[in-house]
């Protein structure tokens, strides 16, 4: 095999070893680890060039209008807890505090049965 190292703009090593990360993948090829390297610059492209057709005017990428295209796109829902919208520290601790009171009335209820 051709040593195709040269033309990728992520490092081919890492990705191999976050993918040796997960304990499915024992055994990873290198083919099979720069097809993976490539498919992921591909992507991660693709994310970047639509993110900006969708955003808002200006000739920036911010990562609000990537949080706001993965929340829009039903197919990026995997990336949701990755790239979250932004929120300030009082919608925090609203969100926090409504959950907790909803955790409460469902122990509450559990307990009533």
């Amino acid at each position: 095999m051709q040593n195709f190292t040269n033309e990728f703009q992520l490092p081919p090593t890492r990705v191999r070893t976050i993918m040796k990360s997960t304990e499915d993948a024992a055994n990873i090829s290198q083919e099979a680890s720069l097809m993976v390297t490539k498919a992921t610059e591909m992507f991660i492209s693709e994310l970047a060039v639509k993110t900006f057709k969708n955003g808002k005017k200006g000739n920036l990428l911010k990562y609000d209008d990537l949080a706001e295209f993965v929340s829009e796109e039903n197919k990026l829902e995997f990336l949701l807890q990755i790239i979250p919208k932004k929120m300030s520290i009082k919608e925090y601790l609203e969100m926090a505090a409504k959950d907790e009171h909803d955790s409460e009335e469902s122990s509450s209820e559990s307990e009533e049965e």
